[in-house]
Protein backbone atom coordinates (compact mmCIF):
# COMPACT_ATOMS: atom_id res chain seq x y z
CA UNK A 1 0.00 0.00 0.00
CA UNK A 2 1.10 3.52 -0.70
CA UNK A 3 -0.27 6.63 0.96
CA UNK A 4 0.01 9.81 -1.10
CA UNK A 5 -0.34 13.16 0.63
CA UNK A 6 -1.16 16.59 -0.77
CA UNK A 7 -0.57 20.06 0.67
CA UNK A 8 -3.32 21.89 2.51
CA UNK A 9 -4.07 25.51 1.69
CA UNK A 10 -1.60 27.53 3.73
CA UNK A 11 0.26 30.82 3.50
CA UNK A 12 2.69 29.34 0.97
CA UNK A 13 -0.01 27.38 -0.90
CA UNK A 14 -3.26 29.42 -1.11
CA UNK A 15 -6.35 28.01 -2.80
CA UNK A 16 -7.47 29.30 -6.22
CA UNK A 17 -9.82 31.63 -4.30
CA UNK A 18 -6.84 32.80 -2.18
CA UNK A 19 -8.22 31.00 0.88
CA UNK A 20 -5.69 30.03 3.53
CA UNK A 21 -6.70 27.28 5.97
CA UNK A 22 -3.86 27.81 8.40
CA UNK A 23 -1.31 30.51 9.04
CA UNK A 24 1.53 29.79 11.41
CA UNK A 25 1.54 32.83 13.66
CA UNK A 26 4.90 32.36 15.36
CA UNK A 27 7.16 31.20 12.55
CA UNK A 28 9.05 34.48 12.47
CA UNK A 29 10.45 33.98 15.96
CA UNK A 30 14.06 32.75 16.12
CA UNK A 31 14.61 29.30 17.58
CA UNK A 32 14.53 28.34 20.32
CA UNK A 33 11.29 29.98 21.38
CA UNK A 34 8.48 29.12 23.77
CA UNK A 35 5.85 28.63 21.07
CA UNK A 36 4.65 25.09 20.49
CA UNK A 37 2.49 25.68 17.43
CA UNK A 38 2.03 22.56 15.35
CA UNK A 39 0.06 22.58 12.10
CA UNK A 40 -0.90 19.62 9.98
CA UNK A 41 0.03 20.86 6.52
CA UNK A 42 -0.76 17.69 4.56
CA UNK A 43 -3.93 15.74 3.85
CA UNK A 44 -4.40 12.19 2.60
CA UNK A 45 -4.94 12.58 -1.15
CA UNK A 46 -5.04 8.94 -2.23
CA UNK A 47 -4.32 5.36 -1.26
CA UNK A 48 -2.87 2.93 -3.77
CA UNK A 49 -2.91 -0.88 -3.32
CA UNK A 50 -0.43 -3.09 -5.17
CA UNK A 51 -0.20 -6.83 -5.72
CA UNK A 52 2.93 -8.94 -5.08
CA UNK A 53 4.27 -8.10 -8.57
CA UNK A 54 4.03 -4.38 -7.89
CA UNK A 55 1.06 -3.68 -10.15
CA UNK A 56 -1.60 -1.37 -8.83
CA UNK A 57 -4.82 -3.29 -8.25
CA UNK A 58 -6.90 -0.73 -6.39
CA UNK A 59 -6.87 2.94 -5.53
CA UNK A 60 -8.91 5.47 -3.63
CA UNK A 61 -8.71 9.18 -4.33
CA UNK A 62 -10.00 11.72 -1.83
CA UNK A 63 -10.95 15.31 -2.47
CA UNK A 64 -9.91 18.28 -0.41
CA UNK A 65 -11.62 21.64 -0.32
CA UNK A 66 -12.04 24.44 2.13
CA UNK A 67 -15.61 25.59 2.68
CA UNK A 68 -16.27 28.70 4.74
CA UNK A 69 -19.48 28.07 6.70
CA UNK A 70 -19.33 31.42 8.50
CA UNK A 71 -22.27 33.73 8.03
CA UNK A 72 -21.76 36.27 5.26
CA UNK A 73 -22.59 38.97 7.82
CA UNK A 74 -19.74 37.88 10.12
CA UNK A 75 -17.08 40.64 10.10
CA UNK A 76 -14.35 37.98 10.54
CA UNK A 77 -15.61 35.85 7.61
CA UNK A 78 -12.51 36.55 5.49
CA UNK A 79 -10.30 35.32 8.34
CA UNK A 80 -12.10 31.97 8.61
Amino acid sequence: MKFVYGEKYGAGNPSPQQIVEYQAANTGKPAPNAYQDVYETLYLERVEVFNAQGRQIHGLTYTYDFINHAATTDPARDLM
